[in-house]
């Protein structure tokens, strides 16, 4: 079985511009049990980065409730030996990014299990603290059901 026939990829953002802020297309998680964020800024020498959230709602776009998610950054900057060698898990409901992280690659997790009963949509946030840059996300979701042609997770 391939990859794609076992996790749906969804683009999330892309070129989302950090000095204003950013929220990804929402997924809809009620065919899913998890979801990973895999998300990458660029090389930008900002003096501050963003926050990343993410929230459950109801409704296609919803941030009603923020989530407690884990989190593991890699070791550099994309394109440096280690950037590919994740850190230790750590849990948080607010990932602030510092001065000397831009370009790290993050893997954001949460199961579908921990959103608020009756909210079916997961949206990830950037707030507008970053001075500066650009950032890239995709999610890969593990469905619940097994199937060739995994339905979308977009509204």
């Amino acid at each position: 079985m391939r990859f794609c026939e076992q996790y749906k990829v969804v683009p999330i953002f892309a070129d989302a511009d950090l000095s204003g802020g950013a929220t990804g297309d929402s997924i809809n998680m009620k065919n899913y049990h998890s979801a990973a964020f895999i998300f990458l800024s660029t090389l930008t020498n900002w003096t501050a980065g963003p926050d990343i959230k993410l929230y459950s709602g109801a409704t296609d776009g919803a941030t009603t409730t923020a989530m407690t998610f884990a989190y593991r950054a890699g070791s550099a900057a994309v394109a440096s030996l280690t950037s590919d060698v994740l850190g230790a898990w750590a849990t948080s409901a607010e990932l602030a990014l510092g001065a000397n992280e831009e370009g790290y690659m993050y893997i954001i997790e949460v199961e579908a299990i921990d959103m608020t009963e009756g909210h079916d949509w997961l949206s990830i946030v950037l707030d507008s603290d970053a001075s500066a840059g650009e950032a890239f996300c995709i999610a890969i979701l593990k469905p619940r059901y097994a199937q060739l042609d995994i339905p979308t997770a977009l509204a």
